[in-house]
Order: C-alpha cells, then sequence, then structure tokens
C-alpha cells in the first residue's frame, strides 16, 4: 500500500530524523483537533491479499504507546458539505456515521 494525496489534506508528515528516505515516505494528512487522516491505495496484489486473508497488519512506529486508530474500506472518510455549510465556514467534517459506529465497536 502507499499513501496518495487527497483533495482534504491540509499537511503533510515528514519521516523522522532516524529513518532514511527509503524507509519512510511523506504522509499527506487531513488534520483536525485530535485527528490525522491518510489515505492508502492498494495495488492488485494488495487487493487480492486482503480478499484472500481478511486482514491488513499496521505497523506504527510510536516509541512509547499505541495511538488509537481506525481503518475504512470507503471512497472517503469526510461528509460531503451542502452549500449552505461551505457558505456558514464549515471545515470538512469526520464521517459521523463511521465515527458512532466505530464507538458501538469499540464498547463490544
Amino acid at each position: 500500500m502507499k499513501p496518495i494525496e487527497f483533495k482534504e489534506q491540509n499537511f503533510t508528515l515528514t519521516k523522522p530524523d532516524d529513518m532514511t528516505d527509503e524507509e519512510c515516505t511523506p504522509l499527506p494528512v487531513h488534520r483536525t483537533g485530535s485527528r490525522i487522516i491518510s489515505c492508502w491505495k492498494m495495488s492488485l496484489i494488495d487487493r487480492i491479499r486482503a480478499v484472500l486473508h481478511g486482514r491488513i497488519w499496521i505497523d506504527i512506529h510510536a516509541h512509547i504507546t499505541h495511538p488509537p486508530i481506525s481503518l475504512q474500506c470507503e471512497k472517503t472518510a469526510f461528509v460531503e458539505l451542502s452549500k449552505r455549510e461551505r457558505r456558514k465556514g464549515v471545515v470538512i467534517s469526520w464521517n459521523k456515521k463511521l465515527e458512532k459506529l466505530l464507538e458501538k465497536e469499540s464498547r463490544r
């Protein structure tokens, strides 16, 4: 999988000082308050493996703890805003329906 640019991105995370360019590439993200959202594109092989194995492995270099994360297979993680919301200055919002689903799942 490769991180890809997307229209809602508003920041790019860069590699840590102790990593090489081969080990870590820039990561386009959308940052809002406590959330950082990135978009990843699967290669054809990645898609086949996901269908066959039904798993995606995450390797996070956090050094101390594992941050809360969510993965989803959706066209977008953002809700389309109406013209009225855009006129009012509402910024792109996280998919509330998905957020409620994740909260429900985490209680199980």
